[in-house]
């Protein structure tokens, strides 16, 4: 997988919208159906943008200053990159949450624009222009994503709203929500983003190609180990593996659908699934 810096670009540039074939989405970036219309996989993304704000320069170089003091920095990075205008309709009164940070504009230009709309909303815009552009060439699933677009952002704005959430909050249901004050959370305990590609070595190539199954592409073997070796903590050897985002990497959805079983007992054990996440260890 690439150097986390540039994860985080991808997640704050404009991408390329293209197509190959119907049977692909390159046009979605780095995200699948899944996580657009299942808003999953977005703990991940959100802690890499927070890791950004907390630990880098705006060049990727790391900062020597304590991050705690770049908490509040951080949350309104994240406000801004979720920003969504709110609906017309919209009575919210002055001490509910809010779904509009435009104010951040001139603090995260980038992140959020004069209007409202957040990299996220701005993102899902670009990807239904692409599609109604090209209807006859896309994928029912990316038709039927472009014609319920209203839906998805009324959606996105209830999201909004929960990742504002504070922890202790009474309005608070259930322990699975993602909020911004987790996202900070787990953003400070891992620390500086990667500076440095992690590269297999010529042994461990080789030992993949050995020992997995014929079926599953070798890119999709090293990018599993690339990331398990990148991201497993030190007095373990179980890593938390997320599936959706490395689908989103590959650009396709095959690891999860396919090849997470072919890989089990080949080349990784595999301790737990937990919705978009796999907890494994691999039998090197």
């Amino acid at each position: 997988m690439p150097q986390e810096p540039k994860v985080n670009i991808i997640y704050t540039e404009t991408p390329e919208y293209y197509l190959k074939d119907k049977k692909s989405y390159p046009f979605l970036g780095r995200f699948t159906l899944k996580m657009i219309t299942e808003y999953i996989g977005f703990n991940r993304l959100l802690t890499v943008i927070a890791r950004r704000y907390l630990f880098h320069n705006a060049d990727s170089s790391i900062r020597d200053d304590n991050p705690y003091e770049r908490i509040d920095l951080a949350r309104r990075a994240l406000c801004a990159w979720c920003s969504i205008a709110e609906s017309k309709k919209a009575t919210r009164k002055e001490w509910q949450l809010g779904t509009d940070f435009r104010e951040l504009y001139g603090e995260f230009p980038d992140l959020v624009d004069e209007n409202g709309n957040g990299w996220y909303i701005r993102h899902l815009h670009n990807i239904v222009d692409f599609v109604n552009q090209n209807r006859d060439n896309v994928g029912s699933s990316a038709v039927k994503l472009a014609d319920n677009i209203k839906i998805i952002e009324n959606k996105w704005r209830d999201k909004v709203v929960q990742y504002q959430v504070a922890v202790f909050s009474e309005s608070t249901k259930g322990d699975k929500l993602i909020r911004f004050d987790d996202v900070i959370a787990d953003a400070l305990e891992l620390g500086a983003l990667r500076t440095k590609p992690l590269e297999l070595t010529e042994e461990q190539r080789q030992w993949l190609a050995e020992k997995k199954p014929e079926d599953v592409p070798l890119k999709v073997a090293e990018t599993v180990l690339e990331y398990y070796l990148a991201n497993k903590p030190a007095d373990t050897d179980w890593c938390v593996l997320p599936i959706t985002n490395i689908d989103a990497f590959l650009g396709s959805t095959s690891l999860g659908k396919t090849y997470m079983s072919q890989l089990t007992s080949t080349v990784l054990e595999k301790k737990a699934n937990i919705k978009d996440v796999s907890i494994v260890k691999m039998l090197l």
